[in-house]
């Protein structure tokens, strides 16, 4: 939104993924007949979860893209 736009907002370009890796030391976890398989976009930090059948191999689901670091909430106790 910068002033050469006159403050116009403008939609960013499509995320693409440019190293595509595992997510976390244990990427595959097994339940039942699904599969969860992690992966990540190591330069850029944006991972997702993907949900497979486990007999087909076909994605039943996915997580929506979201930033993979993790942050260290430290709460307060109230006096």
């Amino acid at each position: 939104m910068p002033v050469e736009t006159g403050w116009e907002v403008r939609p960013l370009r499509p995320w693409v993924p440019k190293e595509v890796g595992v997510h976390h030391c244990e990427p595959l976890l097994v339940s039942g007949d699904r599969v969860a398989a992690g992966r990540t976009d190591t330069r850029g930090g944006i991972g997702r979860t993907f949900f497979l059948d486990l007999d087909g191999g076909e994605i039943v689901s996915a997580t929506a893209p979201v930033p993979t670091g993790r942050k260290r909430w430290r709460v307060q106790a109230s006096s």
